[in-house]
């Protein structure tokens, strides 16, 4: 009998996304700004690494997502697919908080007294590898926020290149809408308008009533408090500071609001699809139609005047209708407006191919 020639291999890491081996020291040098750190004060101490099976966290508020909805050990919905690492940093002002899943890493700044009070999400980052998008594992991911399995909506790039989904969130403490104000419901309208507008208890006059508090203050769509100066300076930088460092082909994101999307092309981001790219246009179009009419609109303005296309025409002022175009990404269907980045150059050779055969965008609208 031949002896048999065992092979010799290694099994790659097929579980685990690139990203998730960041270390903590690179996430709080790249990824938390500045002006976050001194709003947190110094790090005082941490718990151990906890490798977490349920929903609820380090402290209540601290929770994750069972998005596809498993009934585990015996169908109860506490629990997550796969369980996810976490460590909380005590700080001199509250808590930082480092989550890694199988595809993506969570960063919460808490300001306040985790233990004994309520304390305030002030700052949130996060990059995810689109690897499963389109597919039910993506919403595996217990830090995911919102469904990715829509194939149409969202598939990943082109090309079997790597690509991470980039999200952030800065606010400065004791600064929200309802703290100020004690108006809660109109906190609530400010962070969802599209759920206020598909609310059949409230509906469009309520919405236009609300709008209407808010008009010209300068809280744009989901700016439920004042945000933390430095975040739109150096969070860029750290995105590609660790895109990069972990080799990865695009950076992506999803921009809920019109002026986010203007500040994403700020930074190096372009629409990737041309149905976007074309709607865009005419939202770009109607919103110089409107200002050539003599009407002023600041830029969060006019991210309000994008969300008012979704009313019934007759509801809609004159003055502030584009011609029919809506905003693509309303926030709660996976309909979702990607941007991309490209990093690598094999992720910039992918797009002028792709562009060349009119399977994305080529240029901003």
């Amino acid at each position: 009998m031949a002896q048999t020639s065992w092979p010799h291999y290694s099994v790659p890491n097929m579980y685990f996304a690139p990203i998730v081996t960041i270390s903590d020291e690179m996430i709080w040098k790249h990824l938390v700004t500045p002006q976050t750190k001194a709003l947190l004060g110094k790090i005082t101490g941490n718990t151990e690494p906890h490798l977490f099976e349920t929903l609820e966290g380090h402290f209540p508020g601290d929770n994750v997502t069972n998005l596809n909805n498993h009934g585990l050990f015996g169908c109860q919905d506490s629990y997550v697919r796969f369980p996810y690492c976490s460590v909380m940093y005590t700080t001199e002002y509250g808590a930082l908080v480092v989550k890694k899943s199988f595809e993506k890493i969570k960063v919460m700044g808490w300001y306040g007294d985790v233990r004994r009070a309520n304390p305030e999400l002030i700052y949130q980052v996060a990059m995810r590898d689109r690897r499963d998008d389109g597919t039910k594992r993506t919403n595996d991911c217990s830090l995911l926020d919102f469904p990715l399995d829509d194939p149409a909506y969202n598939r990943p790039l082109p090309g079997g290149l790597t690509s991470l989904e980039v999200s952030i969130y800065g606010f400065m403490p004791n600064s929200r809408i309802a703290s100020a104000s004690g108006d809660t419901e109109l906190e609530n309208f400010v962070a969802q308008p599209f759920a206020c507008l598909h609310d059949e208890t409230k509906g469009p006059s309520y919405f236009l009533e609300q709008l209407k508090k808010i008009w010209r203050s300068n809280r744009g769509p989901g700016m439920v408090a004042g945000p933390i100066p430095d975040v739109s300076r150096f969070i860029n930088i750290g995105w590609d500071a660790i895109g990069k460092f972990k080799k990865y082909d695009f950076l992506e994101n999803a921009p809920s609001h019109y002026h986010v999307t203007r500040f994403s092309e700020s930074i190096g981001y372009r629409i990737t699809y041309l149905e976007h790219v074309e709607a865009l246009r005419q939202i770009r179009e109607g919103l110089q139609r409107i200002k050539d009419a003599g009407v002023s609109l600041t830029r969060v303005q006019e991210s309000w005047v994008c969300i008012l296309q979704s009313l019934p025409r007759d509801m809609i002022d004159d003055k502030y209708y584009l011609g029919g175009v809506t905003w693509p990404q309303d926030n709660l269907s996976q309909d979702t407006l990607w941007m991309n980045k490209p990093l690598s150059a094999a992720a910039k050779s992918v797009m002028s191919e792709c562009i060349g055969r009119g399977e994305l965008a080529s240029e901003k609208p």
